[in-house]
């Protein structure tokens, strides 16, 4: 995939990367500040979560694969936190996080159409996530839990390593620092399966204010390793 990134911005992800993952250490593990220097950035890429097949299961297609009972599906606008609606950074802050919340409960309760609600249809990382949304529902996969969690947000910026005032503009970037839980993901009626713990997670998302809300302009994200020593 071809990922366009402005040069500002990069260095923005890179400190914001640094920082987090430091925050996200010393709230986790009391470790030192030293940890802000103790990961590094892939290439960026949209976040998707495979559906992994269940395993130690007989290939009965009828049995294992077959869609679960219908639901409403989780609503992404009736559940959303009034904090996430305010056109300030904390608003903005609170939108960002609720956001990948969003994504990860709609894959806990699939809806089709859900997601594409709180975001501008030129988000290409947000329409690969809603077609993954809508991929889990058809082959009746259901995770079972929140597999992505967000530790930190970074304060809203212009893009570089300008910090802005949300509520006066109408653009903001934002760095988000996440990790990952083990979670059981179950297809049709088969016994659940667990997907590991997974690497940690740097996102950048850009949200524009329009018509009084918040919306994603563009999600992509690193994964966050260890720095070899």
């Amino acid at each position: 995939m071809t990922t366009t990134t402005h040069r500002s911005t990069r260095r923005r992800s890179t400190a914001a990367l640094a920082t987090l993952a430091a925050a996200a250490t010393l709230t986790a593990c009391g470790g030192s500040s030293d940890a802000a220097h103790s990961t590094s950035a892939r290439a960026a890429t949209a976040i998707t979560i495979p559906t992994p097949e269940p395993s130690g299961a007989k290939s009965d297609t009828s049995a294992s694969t077959g869609p679960s009972p219908a639901t409403s599906g989780f609503d992404v606008l009736a559940n959303m936190p009034s904090a996430a609606k305010q056109h300030t950074n904390a608003g903005a802050q609170a939108f960002a996080r609720y956001y990948i919340d969003a994504y990860g409960r709609l894959l806990m309760d699939p809806v089709k159409g859900q997601l594409a609600q709180i975001y501008a249809p030129g988000c290409q990382g947000c329409v690969r996530s809603e077609a993954n949304i809508a991929d889990t529902l058809e082959r009746g996969v259901r995770w079972q839990g929140l597999y992505y969690r967000t530790l930190n947000v970074s304060e809203p910026d212009d893009g570089s390593s300008h910090l802005v005032d949300a509520s006066q503009v109408s653009e903001v970037h934002l760095v988000a620092f996440l990790t990952t839980a083990p979670t059981g993901v179950r297809t049709g009626t088969a016994a659940p399966t667990t997907r590991p713990k997974g690497q940690d997670v740097l996102v950048n998302l850009r949200l524009a204010w329009r018509d009084d809300r918040w919306l994603v302009t563009e999600f992509t994200s690193n994964a966050a390793t260890p720095a070899p020593r």
